[in-house]
Parts: structure tokens; sequence; C-alpha cells
């Protein structure tokens, strides 16, 4: 495995998609919940996703950790994902949807 090259992929993910996380060598569970969730979408976009489904993405998170993943959903609309969100807290599907 090519880890320097695999580090290096990860870093220009979490760029693009404006994720702050201190380290990509960090373990996922010592990240919090917002952190967490921003790896997970991560992920999904790291195969170049053209449309993601997010059940319940904000849904156990803080309130400052709903904005960043608020504002991680308009991320990645602007890169031109299209993104379907299944959730019971109207007012963040309010916050992103187009309709």
């Amino acid at each position: 495995m090519n880890f320097p090259y695999m580090e290096q992929e990860t870093l220009n993910l979490l760029n693009r998609l404006k994720i702050d996380i201190a380290s990509v060598r960090q373990k996922v569970e010592r990240l919090s919940g917002g952190q967490r969730q921003a790896v997970a979408i991560a992920r999904a976009t790291a195969f170049d996703a053209n449309v993601i489904i997010m059940d319940e993405p904000t849904a156990a998170l803080s309130v400052a950790a709903i904005d960043k993943v608020i504002e991680l959903i308009r991320e990645l609309k602007s890169q031109g994902a299209s993104i379907i969100i299944i959730s019971h807290r109207l007012e963040d599907i309010y916050r992103v949807s187009d309709r």
C-alpha cells in the first residue's frame, strides 16, 4: 500500500470539502460527532459520487456540528453533487434544499 499517496489524497479531499481535522492519521473514534459525519460524507464523495443520499445527517449532533454539516452539504452542492436528505428535522432540509 502506498500510504504517503493515500494520505495526500485524503488531505486533498478534506481541503476540497473544507473539512477541518487535525490529522488524517487521527482515529475516527476520537473525532467529534460533526467531524465523524463530515468524514462519512467525504468518504461518499471520494469515489466521485454524483448523487449522495443522507439519512438523518444531523441527528444527535450539537447545534455547532449541525451548522458545519449544513455548510458541507452546501459545499457539495456548489461542486455539482445532487443530494437527497432524509430527515425529521425539516428546518435543516429547508436550509439546504432547492426543491
